[in-house]
């Protein structure tokens, strides 16, 4: 699993299908962490992607990805929200 805070970063995660977007978790503090599947272990090197400024996706796809996840965020402020795993068997 990879995790972060970041809202951005993992907005272009989403958007670009680099990693799947497992769940959102909040803390006592209201913090929100952002968790994907890496099972081969790419989370870092694509958070540097990100940060050297290569990082680019079309602007629907990533505004679409924004709106996923804040609706996650909210969600998992009063549930701990998991969205993929309510349709698996």
């Amino acid at each position: 699993m990879f995790e972060t805070e970041d809202l951005v970063f993992s907005a272009w995660l989403h958007s670009m299908g680099k990693l799947r977007f497992v769940r959102c978790e909040s803390n006592e503090l209201g913090r929100i962490t952002f968790i994907f599947s890496d099972p081969e272990g790419h989370g870092e090197a694509l958070l540097a992607e990100f940060i050297n400024g290569s990082a680019l996706c079309p602007v629907r796809t990533f505004y679409d990805s924004i709106r996923c996840l804040r609706t996650a965020m909210n969600r998992s402020k009063e549930t701990n929200y998991v969205p993929y795993q309510r349709n698996r068997r």
